[in-house]
């Protein structure tokens, strides 16, 4: 009597060949996921349009952290000199995807952020990806590069600015990067001052 479906043993080239077709389709719907999660940061990072960079990148949490409301977020990113300083290309690497939740790093190049490069976070809502937050480390890195392209600062101040900013601890550097108003302001002008102040000392020292 014939054996059942269930019941036929499967020679060892047969499970092989599963195995290897089970593998492949893994790694195409992994790679279907790493499309899509490059494909949102490279439009969000380029893009001049306020509604790809807003809605179309960002959950609806971080928007609010960075901007407050959609609206703000527009007019921000429907600034002109904003949507020229957009990126001109990104690299996107080192993509972790893991139960609807991912990780990458990203490598700026062009605008005002040139040669910065740090990790930040992803979520799927639906079937699309959002980016959920930013490292601290990608957050300095884009200070630091808009620093240096600064004009009309001696590059003796813009090294103490950035040592400055470098001795503030992360939970309160990323909290100034994302508030963008009167606090943020006055401690970088706290730092500014301090540094023209040292700077005024050594010049006085040296005549």
């Amino acid at each position: 009597m014939p054996r059942s479906v269930c019941q036929q043993r499967r020679s060892p080239i047969a499970v092989a060949a599963a195995i290897v077709a089970a593998a492949l389709v893994l790694t195409a719907c992994g790679n279907g996921e790493e499309r899509a999660i490059r494909g949102v940061l490279v439009a969000g990072l380029t893009s001049q349009d306020p509604r790809t960079v807003c809605e179309g990148s960002l959950t609806p949490a971080l928007l609010a952290r960075i901007y407050g409301d959609v609206g703000s977020c527009h007019r921000v990113e429907g600034e002109r000199g904003e949507q020229i300083s957009q990126a001109l290309s990104v690299d996107v690497s080192g993509v972790h995807v893991r139960h609807g939740r991912a990780t990458a790093v990203v490598a700026i190049h062009g605008g005002n952020h040139d040669g910065a490069r740090g990790a930040l976070t992803l979520a799927r809502d639906g079937r699309a990806w959002r980016v959920t937050d930013l490292s601290v480390g990608l957050l300095r890195s884009e200070f630091e590069v808009s620093l240096r392209r600064a004009q009309g600062i001696e590059p003796g101040a813009k090294a103490c600015v950035a040592a400055g900013m470098r001795a503030i601890d992360d939970e309160t550097f990323k909290r100034l990067a994302f508030e963008a108003g009167t606090g943020a302001h006055n401690r970088l002008s706290d730092v500014a001052r301090e540094c023209r102040q040292r700077i005024a000392i050594a010049e006085n020292l040296v005549r």
